[in-house]
């Protein structure tokens, strides 16, 4: 087999399942220009893992209200679920970066949202021992 030929039957729907996958990564290391280009590039916004974690899921989880945001302006779900029925707040609190939560909020996300579990992210905050963000949850109505 020559060089090259291997990957003669890729199609473009795996192109963009790689750039899905690209897209991820950079959201959950915080790398905001290569989220940026990937979008750019056609990366699908609705591409998940095996967990149903998006990339402002990632983003989230991690803290990084920056990248986050602009995933945010790129149109990405705001109350996209993972397995456990977690939208990207939830994990937002669970990471315990309460400028993410903010930012989340702000931008319309669901402060009343339920887990499969029946979790909101008041609970979750207050469970965990956030005391910022359970106040500033409260302050939303959570």
């Amino acid at each position: 087999m020559s060089k090259g030929r291997r990957f003669q039957n890729v199609t473009p729907e795996m192109d963009k399942l790689k750039l899905g996958e690209q897209l991820l990564m950079a959201a959950r290391i915080g790398d905001l220009r290569d989220v940026e280009l990937l979008f750019l590039k056609g990366a699908d916004i609705t591409y998940c893992d095996q967990y149903g974690l998006t990339a402002l899921h990632a983003a989230a989880i991690k803290g990084h209200k920056d990248v986050a945001l602009m995933l945010v302006e790129f149109g990405f779900d705001l109350e996209s679920r993972d397995g456990e029925g977690h939208v990207p707040l939830h994990l937002a609190v669970v990471g315990g970066n309460l400028a993410t939560v903010e930012m989340l909020i702000q931008n319309g996300a669901n402060v009343n949202a339920k887990s499969k579990s029946g979790a909101t992210p008041l609970y979750m905050a207050t469970a965990m021992g956030y005391d910022d963000i359970t106040e500033f949850l409260i302050s939303r109505g959570g």
